[in-house]
């Protein structure tokens, strides 16, 4: 507790509470003053964090952003290769001529042994993966309905040709010398 002298006089007692009062403000305006530069320095701090998390955020964006359309551009380059390999093949020319016949007439076996054998190893190498046979099927339906000027009837048969092609279940019916009409 602060000692008060006793001897002094109205007048001093009166500066010397003035003097008292003006240090006791003294020491609060330092104190909040080291109070203000703490939080400006946090703040400093704080501002560098966020800046540092952004930079961060920003290039972590960019990289799968660039992985994303390097996908893109190793699908299309994938999806490019088998279109040009399917259109560019004699084998599926002579399908896609076939299904256009086989969907304008009646259920005729139009694909020789040769055909069905020559169309069956071609897609045997694509293995076991389903999405090159269902791209091949696309291929040869959306083909002969283009270049045929197909209907919606014959569309309809030459589509079930396509997928009786791909699926290998023409060379079945071929065996078994089914005579369908569609």
């Amino acid at each position: 507790m602060t000692q008060y002298p006793t001897d002094l006089t109205e007048k001093q007692w009166q500066v010397y509470k003035k003097r008292f009062r003006t240090a006791r403000k003294e020491t609060e305006t330092s104190a909040q003053r080291d109070n203000i530069s703490t939080h400006v320095e946090t703040i400093e701090q704080l501002q560098d964090k966020i800046q540092t998390m952004q930079s961060d955020h920003h290039r972590e964006l960019m990289k799968l952003e660039a992985k994303h359309q390097s996908e893109l551009n190793r699908k299309e380059a994938v999806h490019t290769e088998e279109t040009t390999r399917l259109k560019t093949s004699d084998i599926f020319r002579k399908a896609v001529n076939n299904i256009i016949r086989l969907a304008r007439n009646y259920y005729k076996p139009c694909f020789d042994a040769e055909h069905v054998s020559d169309i069956k190893s071609v897609l045997n190498l694509f293995g076991d993966n389903k999405q090159p046979h269902r791209t091949t099927r696309d291929f040869l339906y959306i083909t002969a309905k283009q270049k045929g000027n197909l209907d919606n009837r014959e569309r309809i048969k030459a589509k079930r040709e396509a997928d009786n092609v791909v699926e290998g279940d023409y060379d079945q019916q071929q065996k078994r010398s089914f005579s369908m009409r569609r």
